[in-house]
C-alpha cells in the first residue's frame, strides 16, 4: 500500500488512518495482526527549495 499528501504532515496523516483501516478490518475478521517487520535501514528525507 502506499499513500499521498500535499505535504510529508498529509501523507503521514493519511497513512495513519490507512493502518487504522486495516487494523479495525483484521480484528473484525477475526485474524490476527501481522507480525512486525524490523529492520536496520534508516531514511532521510531531503527537501528541495525553489
Amino acid at each position: 500500500m502506499h499513500t499521498h499528501g500535499n505535504t510529508y504532515a498529509d501523507a503521514l496523516k493519511n497513512g495513519e488512518e490507512v493502518l487504522e483501516l486495516l487494523i479495525e478490518d483484521y480484528q473484525a475478521q477475526g485474524k490476527p495482526l501481522p507480525k512486525p517487520l524490523t529492520t536496520n535501514i534508516s531514511f532521510q528525507f531531503i527537501q528541495s527549495l525553489p
